[in-house]
């Protein structure tokens, strides 16, 4: 798909960077990205991390449950 952005320059200088690495066009490097910061996120929430305390073990779904102040 053919579309017109605007990018910060840091963002810019970050995709360029990875198509003249990867000697690829700075929009596939911008998909590469972008598709890569999802996956990584989405892995990160599929996470169930389990935390120690006195009273017990818990995993981040119960500590999700408890409610605030």
């Amino acid at each position: 798909m053919r579309v017109t952005v605007m990018f910060d320059y840091d963002a810019y200088a970050v995709a360029k960077a990875k198509a003249d690495h990867e000697n690829i066009s700075p929009g596939e490097a911008v998909s590469r990205l972008i598709l890569q910061t999802v996956k990584i996120t989405s892995q990160k929430q599929k996470t169930n991390a389990t935390f120690r305390s006195p009273g017990g073990r818990y995993t981040s779904a119960q500590i999700g449950e408890i409610p605030a102040w």
